[in-house]
């Protein structure tokens, strides 16, 4: 049990957004998804994300974000 906060770099255009995911459910998309770069669309902080390869659009995933 705890807290982790992870900053990675990003291509961001928009609103900036707090947004908390639960990393067990995030890092089993990115480990399924056979791509180096993803897309991921939110629209605001509590609404689903979209998950989405850069390179295409086989694969599309909805992920719920947590509220803190």
């Amino acid at each position: 049990m705890g807290n982790v906060q992870e900053e990675i770099a990003i291509d961001y255009a928009g609103t900036p957004l707090e947004v908390n995911f639960n990393a067990r459910y995030l890092l089993d998309v990115l480990n399924i998804m056979n791509t180096e770069k993803i897309r991921m669309e939110l629209k605001e902080e509590l609404s689903s994300g979209l998950i989405r390869p850069v390179d295409g659009e086989d694969h599309l995933y909805v992920i719920m974000p947590m509220r803190l």
